[in-house]
């Protein structure tokens, strides 16, 4: 891994955990514990991110790609059995994860051209 990669992966995370705390202030949905806001999951956007960053950016084998799609899905369902999201919440977070996923893969291939 390269030290611009390094920096373009922990910068994104950083940037797509404020969007999430900024989203769940607009959006002021509650958790179904009644904890806080949770729309959208910030685990579900950051799980969906690695996923999709690094299986595009580092073009790993299918058994890798699996394994982490398995992990991600583990994850949100715990995070859902115990309550601390509802189904709507992590399929919004996952969807805000892929999307910018795309973004910035988009993004750091147009740079990695120049």
């Amino acid at each position: 891994m390269k030290d611009n990669e390094i920096i373009i992966l922990f910068s994104s995370i950083l940037f797509l955990n404020i969007l999430v705390k900024i989203l769940k202030n607009i959006i002021k949905e509650k958790r179904p514990n009644n904890k806080k806001y949770g729309m959208p999951s910030s685990k579900a956007t950051v799980m969906t991110f690695i996923l999709f960053y690094f299986s595009n950016i580092y073009n790993l084998k299918n058994n890798t790609i699996f394994i982490l799609c398995i992990l991600t899905i583990l994850i949100l369902f715990i995070k859902h059995l115990y309550k601390e999201h509802s189904f709507f919440q992590l399929l919004v977070g996952c969807i805000i994860g892929y999307i910018f996923a795309n973004i910035i893969i988009f993004i750091s291939k147009y740079f990695s051209y120049l």
